[in-house]
C-alpha cells in the first residue's frame, strides 16, 4: 500500500536493504585496496633494503657473521644479517644475506671470491 510519497514500506526496506549490502561490500573492497596497497608497498621496501644492503656491504665489507637481526637506519628501514654456508680459507664460497622491513624478509644467497692475493696471507 504506497505511502503519501508514492512507496510502499516494503519498497522502503528493500532499498535501504539494498543500500546497506551495497555498501559494507563497497568498504569490504576498500579495505581490501587498501591491503594490498600495504602489501606491495612492504615488498618494495624489502627489496629496496636488500639492494642497499648489497652495494653497502658486498663484497669489501662483508666479513662478518651477525649472531641476529642488526638494523638498518635506512630510508628504508628495516634489518638484516648475514650467515655463513661453505666458506674455505681463503674467503670463498656463499654468504647468506637475509633483510627484513615490515613483515616481509627476502634471503639473498651471495658467492663471494676473496680478493686476497695468496701471497699476503
Amino acid at each position: 500500500m504506497p505511502d503519501k510519497n508514492g512507496f510502499s514500506l516494503i519498497e522502503i526496506i528493500v532499498a535501504l536493504t539494498i543500500a546497506a549490502t551495497l555498501s559494507i561490500t563497497f568498504l569490504g573492497v576498500q579495505r581490501q585496496s587498501a591491503l594490498m596497497a600495504q602489501i606491495s608497498k612492504d615488498s618494495w621496501n624489502v627489496l629496496n633494503l636488500s639492494q642497499d644492503i648489497l652495494a653497502h656491504k658486498y663484497p669489501d665489507g662483508l666479513a662478518v657473521v651477525s649472531s641476529g637481526w642488526i638494523p638498518w637506519p635506512g630510508p628504508p628501514e628495516g634489518h638484516f644479517r648475514v650467515g655463513l654456508e661453505t666458506i674455505s680459507s681463503i674467503g670463498v664460497g656463499h654468504y647468506l644475506i637475509e633483510t627484513q622491513s615490515g613483515d616481509y624478509t627476502m634471503g639473498w644467497k651471495v658467492y663471494r671470491v676473496s680478493h686476497r692475493n695468496q701471497n699476503n696471507r
